[in-house]
């Protein structure tokens, strides 16, 4: 089968690049999935400099476009005449086309492939600010990006939300019931998986990691949706009682505000945490599972609107225990004391006492680990969801593959 998949963010070229957010890593994980069983797959990307314009990365074809606009509208959508004389050649070829950017000239074509736009991030205006940016891309985002959607969501056969607790705003948006649906995040377990060496002064030196102590772990964009800034008072007061604690943050410089990465190290210096809090940028995607698995507890303190970070199954995947602050849809990754610790939002007291838990109690830590490392296996693993997307084109299932 021939499959296109249309992500807004640009598709790495290799595994040496950091993913930048969670809605290319849905494409990232769905597309190689498809590959690995035999599809013939093709990703319609943004092109930056030094790129090949058609290239594969693992058995997935990426072939790219120069944007006209440039970085104008660099984020989560485009507007390219370039993108659309490719769109029209790949999709004629196509059987099915997965779509995680709004169409813009391609929705004056005419064509007949079925489609699925893969709608994450639903309230995402809400993490903006007022700033003068801000402000700007907010407008942006209402009277182009937005009505552009839900034009698209009109052209597809299904509109899929990854967190099940927002198929409703998708029916509150005006998508068809039976139009929508929701086949969640996923994981590569080939390549996230506990590593031999976890927790070893070995593997922490050569990430570049404090060899000693216990580490926690943030991964994620560096935005005030994830929280950092709550995420060090809350840590500054549990290295009141836990002296041998680091702080590892991993990310990359790509957020709704171009000074909170700035703001998170000033923060850092004003705490007195400078020897205790270590900033990782740009990552490689393929070292990722090693920082997962050289931490003691990885955390996703976030805030305002931030639905499913796939950092959360992530984690799990590579043993290594959650504390994660209560966004409602995140009942589909974690229960709390089960697979997880939930806190509530901005509850700094709360987020501490949970890591201390799980540096000091050695069976609840365990516990945790294994009963991630079962959800991850059970619920998320990307192969399976990849075949999931497939079955809700196939008509010999009719409506029952629309119950997800």
């Amino acid at each position: 089968m021939d499959i296109l998949f249309v992500p807004g963010y640009r598709y790495p070229a290799s595994l040496s690049e950091p993913i930048t957010s969670g809605d290319l890593r849905y494409t990232f994980n769905m597309s190689r999935a498809l590959a690995r069983t035999g599809h013939h797959v093709t990703v319609l990307s943004r092109w930056r400099s030094g790129d090949n314009f058609d290239t594969d990365l693992d058995g997935v074809r990426v072939v790219r476009y120069r944007s006209e606009l440039g970085k104008l509208l660099s984020t989560s959508f485009d507007a390219s005449a370039r993108r659309a004389s490719l769109f029209r050649s790949l999709v004629d070829v196509a059987d099915i086309a997965f779509v995680n950017s709004p169409l813009a000239l391609e929705l004056f074509l005419r064509f007949e492939t079925p489609m699925c736009y893969i709608a994450s991030g639903l309230e995402d205006v809400r993490n903006y600010g007022w700033s003068v940016s801000e402000i700007l891309r907010r407008l942006a985002f209402r009277t182009v990006r937005d009505p552009l959607k839900r034009l698209t969501w009109r052209r597809a056969r299904f509109v899929n939300t990854t967190a099940v607790g927002e198929k409703q705003t998708l029916l509150d948006w005006g998508v068809p019931p039976e139009k929508a649906v929701s086949v969640g995040p996923s994981v590569e377990l080939q390549r996230f998986r506990p590593d031999p060496r976890a927790n070893t002064p070995e593997l922490r030196r050569s990430l570049g990691l404090p060899a000693d102590g216990r580490l926690v772990l943030c991964v994620g964009r560096f935005t005030p949706a994830k929280g950092l800034l709550g995420t060090l008072e809350a840590f500054r007061d549990l290295r009141a009682q836990r002296a041998d604690v680091h702080l590892i943050m991993v990310g990359v410089e790509q957020g709704h505000s171009s000074r909170y990465l700035n703001s998170v190290r000033e923060r850092i210096a004003e705490l007195g945490l400078g020897n205790h809090v270590q900033i990782e940028l740009d990552v490689p995607e393929r070292s990722l599972p090693a920082y997962y698995s050289a931490a003691d507890v990885s955390s996703v303190f976030s805030v305002m609107y931030d639905p499913l970070p796939t950092v959360i199954i992530e984690s799990m995947a590579c043993g290594t225990p959650v504390v994660s602050s209560d966004h409602e849809t995140r009942v589909q990754f974690i229960r709390h004391g089960e697979n997880g610790l939930v806190v509530k939002e901005g509850d700094v007291a709360g987020w501490g006492n949970a890591v201390l838990s799980l540096l000091s109690e050695e069976g609840l830590s365990q516990g945790i680990s294994e009963n991630g490392l079962a959800t991850v296996a059970r619920r998320f693993d990307a192969d399976e969801r990849a075949s999931e997307l497939l079955a809700l084109f196939d008509e010999d299932q009719g409506p029952a593959c629309r119950s997800h």
